[in-house]
């Protein structure tokens, strides 16, 4: 099987993601499995599952991501600041959407800000943690790619 990865040199995500989110453009993006995966794997609810009651803020745009977050239960809203000429916009999210995903995966600020509408549980995984979700699962890695395409297109 040919090796992308060591043929193609590293996929350059950071450039891929930019500054301009997927978020902003993209359909919302999620992955039934993931959310299972992630639901099984966690081992300290009190590091991993946040609750936040309505118009708190969970991460602010530009900050650097420490988690992926994905939406258990209730209404969240991504706020998208102004970009030279483009005005900000937002919109609604909806329970196990993904949220975060590309900029953790990349390494790069959040692009968006996430403040909830209503009550808010939320699961986090912090990168090292989704890569080692990924690399041990190939259907996983497969289903995340599916997701990618679908929502960006």
């Amino acid at each position: 099987m040919l090796n992308v990865w060591r043929s193609a040199g590293r996929f350059p995500l950071p450039s891929a993601a930019g500054h301009v989110s997927f978020y902003r453009y993209a359909s919302p993006l999620r992955s039934a499995r993931l959310f299972s995966v992630i639901e099984r794997s966690i081992e300290d609810p009190d590091q991993q599952i946040s609750d936040l009651p309505g118009g708190r803020v969970a991460f602010k745009a530009l900050s650097l991501p420490a988690r992926l977050w994905v939406i258990v239960e209730g209404k969240a809203r991504l706020i998208f600041p102004a970009e030279g000429w483009r005005p900000g916009n937002s919109r609604v999210t909806d329970p196990h959407e993904l949220i975060g995903l590309t900029e953790t995966l990349a390494g790069i600020p959040y692009s968006a800000t996430l403040q909830t509408i209503s009550k808010c549980r939320f699961y986090s995984v912090q990168r090292l943690d989704l890569i080692r979700l990924l690399s041990v699962d190939r259907s996983l890695r497969e289903d995340l790619l599916l997701t990618f395409a679908t929502g960006l297109s």
